[in-house]
């Protein structure tokens, strides 16, 4: 019993958290599109489930999202199908598209993208995709200009700050 009791505590702070970060991120992104706030607020979702996920099951995303189907699954519909698993925890509606309309679309309406960090190329350069390496999973939005650029461009990488660092997979040191 305590432990489903801490399950909706931390779930309740978790929609808490969410809604304190919109506003924030209302406020803080002031400056910037509409649009581009919007999907901010929806990459910070992802992480959060995500994140809760992770904490909850004691699984890594990347093994959560391999056991999801045998059948070969892009990870983004491995993504969507945990989430979907996941709804009730979500405080989500049983709804047909929730998942897809409110955690997987960014404000321009395209869907977001969802790899394995290590399919990327991180370039040493870049500290902004060498940030990613703190998940196993990395998730964005393709911009303003719809197209996916891996990341780089006018690509909205999701909060590298929201997720277990933990999980971070091994790098080489550098000189």
């Amino acid at each position: 019993m305590t432990h489903t009791k801490s399950n909706r505590q931390a779930w309740s702070l978790i929609a808490f958290l969410s809604l304190l970060l919109k506003v924030i991120l209302l406020v803080g992104c002031h400056h910037k599109s509409a649009p581009y706030t919007q999907t901010c607020y929806r990459l910070r979702q992802v992480a959060f489930a995500v994140r809760l996920y992770e904490e909850d099951s004691r699984t890594p995303i990347n093994v959560a999202l391999e056991n999801i189907s045998t059948s070969p699954l892009s990870p983004r519909n491995r993504l969507e199908r945990l989430l979907e698993r996941s709804r009730k925890q979500l405080g989500l509606p049983e709804s047909d598209k929730v998942i897809e309309e409110q955690f997987l679309k960014d404000a321009w309406g395209m869907p977001l993208n969802v790899d394995y960090t290590t399919n990327l190329v991180l370039d040493p350069v870049n500290s902004r995709l060498e940030s990613l390496r703190v998940s196993q999973i990395s998730v964005w939005s393709s911009g303003a200009n719809r197209h996916d650029d891996r990341g780089l461009g006018d690509d909205i990488l999701w909060p590298i700050d929201t997720v277990i660092k933990t999980n971070a997979p091994s790098t080489p040191d550098r000189p």
